[in-house]
């Protein structure tokens, strides 16, 4: 609900009331204009909004805010004016005073910053449609750059950036990841996107007065709706249950009045649900399902919890899902939500579905510093008065106050003016942000085209693009192009593209790169030396490739199975010298083919060593046996020397020669 002076809460119950509204129109190529009740047709002034769907209570919703108004063009004075694609700031004021010559005081109230997307062009008027911000995150999620994974809040500070849209960082959902294993559609918009990370966080995404993209939820309001309403009692929210993308069902709370998320795709998991914002905003909230023509006052937002009747008296308190509202009538109400009955009836709970309508929309790309320069622009150019309060001191000077309302106690934005500081709060003094007389500066969003310092220390820190030569993040330093831990046993090498790992004297001992990783040790000098790598080849003869192992300057090779008895690795194949070991049993179950020696310490266990020779069910033998090894012979056949000895042999196979 928008802040009012007290003034403003006593007339607007009253009857007799008098409003006024005017549009500041700027057009494509930045000219300007000013519509005024003089221009705008009684009772065409609508503007509808919701945070929900119609007819049941949803979360998640990112719907779209919509202005319908009509001009009087009788004389023609519109004819050469293009409204197509036009920014309006709409107001509307209530006045709250008349002075002896019948000059009107109102109290201004913005309603929104919104974009013209239809024309109607008649005779005598023109009918102008337009939408709020909501409607330029209507392109395809699928021509952002996003990386993933990356948090819900990152999520929707990208996509609001990436479609030039000023956005409020919201405080949720930051321990909460998008995994790479994401379902989003192909054919989902921006606005499709940003209501699913919006329903994982239990909110609702909108557009403030001011066109800033904003995550809420449902608001404490001392409004007291005093049409008594025709109700059939409220229900109190008992859960929610999820159902991830891998059909897996994760619940909070109870059944009773349970509200069911499906066919969200970044709901890989129960994280989401791990929130305790579920506890906090979500379960427990009392809804009094009403829809209702009452008393229009344009400070009242879909959002705000109010209180209301029914016919008896009794007093409920519920939230105002949607909201129609009418310069020059009644404006419509509701909290739209399923009862218990009809949720019996319909054998489900309440749906949590997405609203995405589609709009047509320029896709404009500029940088997030010319939103926000646009934004304060447009702030600046269309800016409303301030009241001005001093504070005497007892030496004195004065403190100076400028407030949004013309009396300081009733004021939600007050700008404060002394010798020590110039600061701004935005609820009624509670907070305070501005800068010191010693330079010193606290703001929620610092928008430059540059900044020179000697230090920054953030919490986030994100751009599109980051260029360092040298500087330290959280014990790591810049160094010429590579980033270094402070134990410098890590670099991140982007002059040379590697990941380079040392020893505790900043020697090299691991490269990895994309020709693989290589091995560096010492030799006898001290000099560190490649002994081998582990990399990918592809072969020369065919498209295949395979992994290699390459031993360079290294003495051997091994293969070692961990031994979780012993708590260490023992080894089972070793390469050393040009020949293979193998500790352990070596069971076969293929041909071996075997060129060298073969030194053989353990059993072998074999079915046909050659093929086509088999044991025939003999049993082969093992032990040690006499042989002749070797024997000379002359011309004529004859023998004339031999060489004898023993021979190993284990199950039929000669081992030692």
């Amino acid at each position: 609900m928008q802040n009012t002076s007290s003034l403003y809460k006593d007339l607007i119950k009253q009857s007799g009331r008098m409003f006024k509204s005017k549009i500041l129109v700027t057009f494509p190529g930045d000219t300007t204009a000013q519509l005024t009740d003089d221009d705008i047709m009684q009772d065409s002034f609508i503007l509808t909004t919701g945070t929900s769907d119609e007819g049941s209570f949803s979360i998640g919703n990112a719907i779209i805010g919509q202005l319908d108004f009509e001009l009087d063009n009788s004389s023609g004075r519109y004819d050469n004016m293009t409204f197509e694609d036009a920014e309006l700031d709409a107001r509307v004021a209530l006045i709250v005073g008349q002075s002896y010559d019948n000059t009107l005081t109102p109290e201004w109230l913005r309603k929104g910053i919104f974009t013209v997307e239809e024309v109607t062009v008649d005779e005598n008027y023109i009918r102008i449609t337009a939408y709020d911000n909501m409607s330029k995150l209507d392109v395809p999620f699928a021509d952002l750059n996003v990386t993933f994974p990356i948090s819900l809040k990152n999520l929707f500070q990208n996509i609001c950036a990436a479609c030039s849209l000023a956005y409020e960082t919201p405080d949720i959902g930051g321990n909460v990841m998008v995994g790479k294993n994401h379902e989003i559609p192909e054919d989902a918009s921006c606005r499709d996107v940003i209501s699913y990370v919006a329903q994982l966080c239990c909110r609702f995404v909108y557009a403030d007065v001011t066109g800033t993209i904003k995550m809420g939820w449902y608001r404490d309001t001392d409004y007291i709706i005093d049409e008594r309403q025709k109700l059939s009692g409220s229900v109190t929210i008992s859960g929610v249950q999820l159902t991830d993308t891998g059909d897996v069902i994760h619940r909070v709370g109870t059944t009773s009045y349970c509200l069911m998320i499906d066919d969200n795709p970044l709901a890989t998991s129960a994280a989401a649900l791990s929130q305790q914002v579920w506890q906090d905003d979500l379960i427990g909230m009392t809804l009094t399902p009403f829809e209702a023509e009452v008393l229009s006052d344009p400070a009242l937002e879909a959002g705000d919890i109010v209180t209301i009747s029914d016919l008896h008296g009794n007093t409920y308190r519920t939230p105002i899902t949607n909201l129609t509202y009418r310069l020059d009538g009644k404006m419509t109400v509701s909290c739209d939500a399923e009862t218990v009955k009809e949720k019996q009836r319909t054998s489900c709970s309440p749906s949590a579905k997405i609203v995405a309508q589609a709009s047509r929309r320029m896709n404009r790309k500029i940088s997030e510093y010319d939103v926000r320069a646009k934004q304060f622009s447009s702030l600046t150019a269309n800016a409303m008065g301030f009241y001005q309060t001093e504070e005497q001191q007892d030496d004195g000077s004065v403190i100076v106050y400028q407030h949004d309302e013309p009396l300081l106690a009733d004021s939600q934005v007050i700008w404060k003016k002394s010798r020590d500081s110039f600061a701004v709060s935005t609820d009624g003094g509670t907070t305070w942000r501005g800068m010191d007389k010693s330079g010193n500066a606290v703001v929620n969003i610092l928008a430059a085209d540059g900044i020179v310092a000697d230090w920054i220390k953030a919490g986030t820190l994100s751009g599109v693009t980051v260029i360092a030569t040298k500087g330290q993040i959280a014990g790591w330093e810049m160094q010429n192009g590579k980033l270094v831990s402070d134990d410098g046993t890590m670099v991140f090498d982007s002059v040379n593209n590697c990941i380079q790992i040392n020893d505790e004297n900043g020697e090299q001992y691991m490269r990895i790169n994309n020709g693989g990783v290589t091995y560096y040790r010492p030799d006898d000098n001290d000099n560190m030396v490649e002994i081998g790598s582990i990399g990918v080849t592809k072969s020369a003869t065919a498209n295949t490739y395979g992994i290699t192992f390459n031993l360079k300057g290294g003495d051997a090779m091994t293969w070692s199975v961990y031994n979780s008895s012993t708590g260490n690795y023992s080894n089972v194949l070793r390469y050393e010298n040009g020949s293979f070991s193998f500790i352990g049993d070596l069971s076969v179950t293929g041909n071996v083919n075997i060129g060298g020696h073969t030194s053989i310490s353990g059993n072998i266990t074999n079915g046909n060593i050659v093929p086509g020779v088999t044991t025939n069910n003999r049993t082969p033998v093992t032990g040690s046996f006499w042989a002749i090894k070797s024997m000379e012979t002359s011309s004529d056949g004859r023998i004339t020397s031999m060489t004898t000895g023993n021979v190993i042999v284990r199950n039929g196979i000669i081992t030692s020669w």
